[in-house]
């Protein structure tokens, strides 16, 4: 378990860094708190699946040149529209 956190801790890091973005810009961005950054980084803590995807989608498919402009904190982006429903599709079913 030590490794796959060391590795997910440098992964945070480097990828990070070669994105030129502040862990404070980044916890903003991602919607939590800049000490969660620090201590996932730093193998002070083991985060949560939910904390990691909001930190990668912000690293991997935000916009980052305008990294400095500042969202509304509480509102998550979403890379595509989401579902209004969910509808039982069965592959069985035709198409219409």
């Amino acid at each position: 378990m030590n490794k796959e956190k060391e590795a997910l801790a440098t992964m945070l890091k480097t990828l990070r860094e070669s994105r030129n973005i502040s862990q404070p810009v980044l916890a903003e961005r991602a919607g939590v708190a800049v000490e969660t950054i620090s201590r996932i980084e730093n193998l002070k803590r083991e985060p949560k699946m939910s904390t990691l995807v909001q930190i990668f989608e912000v690293l991997l498919y935000e916009d980052l040149p305008d990294m400095t402009e500042s969202r509304p904190s509480g509102k998550r982006v979403y890379l595509c529209d989401r579902p209004k429903r969910r509808y039982n599709y069965k592959p069985d079913m035709p198409v219409l």
